[in-house]
This record gives C-alpha cells, sequence and structure tokens, in this order.
C-alpha cells in the first residue's frame, strides 16, 4: 500500500551521517526495520539509512531507462534525445537501457556503450520527458544495495523496508 503516514524515527548516530545532505522539503529515502506500535498499532519504523534523492540517483547501480518506439523516429526525436543526452555525459555516470518497442509488438532491451554514460540531475529527466513523454523515462532501482549505517537487528520478527517521505 503507497498510501498513509508512518512515524520514523532516526537514531542519532544515522542522524549525524546523514544531515550534511539533507535539506527542509526535500524527498528522501529511508530504509530501516517497520513494525506496528503495540499500543497504537500504527507502522512505526527506525531508520538505519537516510539518502536525499539525487544522491540515490547518482549511484551507479541505478538504470535510466528509455521506452522508445517506431514514431518517436518519425519527427525527428532520436536526435533530440542524443542531443539532450550528450550534455549530461559523464564517465562515471549511470548505464542508459533503452527499451525499444516495434509497431508489430516486438520489444527489445539494450544497453547503451560506457560513452553513453549519463549523470542522472532532474533536469535531464525533464528535458528527456519533454521529448520523449513523460512515461517513457523511468529510473531502474532494482538492483541498488544500501548498507544500513548500524548493525541491522537479529529479529525475524522485523523486516526490512524502504519509504519514501517528502
Amino acid at each position: 500500500d503507497l498510501t498513509g503516514d508512518i512515524f520514523v524515527v532516526v537514531p542519532p548516530e544515522v542522524f549525524e551521517a546523514c544531515a550534511k545532505q539533507l535539506e527542509e522539503d526535500e524527498l528522501v529515502v529511508v530504509t530501516g526495520i517497520a513494525n506496528s506500535d503495540d499500543k497504537t498499532g500504527e507502522l512505526r519504523m527506525t531508520a538505519d539509512n537516510v539518502f536525499n534523492l539525487e544522491k540515490l540517483r547518482s549511484r551507479s547501480d541505478v538504470k535510466l531507462i528509455l521506452n522508445l518506439s517506431e514514431k518517436l523516429g518519425e519527427d525527428d526525436r532520436y536526435a533530440q534525445l542524443k542531443n539532450t543526452l550528450q550534455h549530461f555525459v559523464h564517465k562515471n555516470g549511470q548505464e542508459i537501457r533503452i527499451r525499444y518497442n516495434a509497431r508489430c509488438g516486438a520489444t527489445a532491451m539494450m544497453s547503451l556503450g560506457h560513452n553513453w554514460r549519463v549523470r542522472v540531475t532532474e533536469e535531464l529527466l525533464e528535458s528527456l520527458r519533454a521529448v520523449a513523454g513523460s512515461d517513457e523515462v523511468s529510473l531502474d532501482y532494482a538492483n541498488v544495495r544500501i548498507e544500513p549505517i548500524l548493525p541491522p537487528v537479529q529479529d525475524s520478527y522485523y523486516q526490512r523496508q524502504s519509504v519514501m517521505h517528502q
């Protein structure tokens, strides 16, 4: 369920380690241990790491996914995408994966080479969405491993969860 509120406790050690990257009213990603409060029944979380979204986007294991189709080539948007991407190329940037959808229904997934790695920023995402469409640009966080700042609790009752909060 992606709705509702959750009370998050950030231990002092975690806050001290993360404080420099946090800004008021900015989106953050919190990982930690979630459980139900015995008295209220509400969901609570004890954070073991907190990330600014921009910092998380900059990790090398995040992939930029572009959904492209034949119709984009009809009005020269491929050239616009290429020009947009060239402004954000960075040798330590994120991999770009193209999911190509042909009119006949066939699809293919391909990765662009190291010369096309880009630094993912909000500006890049907005520029790509303006050219390709907002539903055609996404980020893949599937293989991102976030290590806790504090050692994990050794109780099988708890489950690790990720929560996005703004």
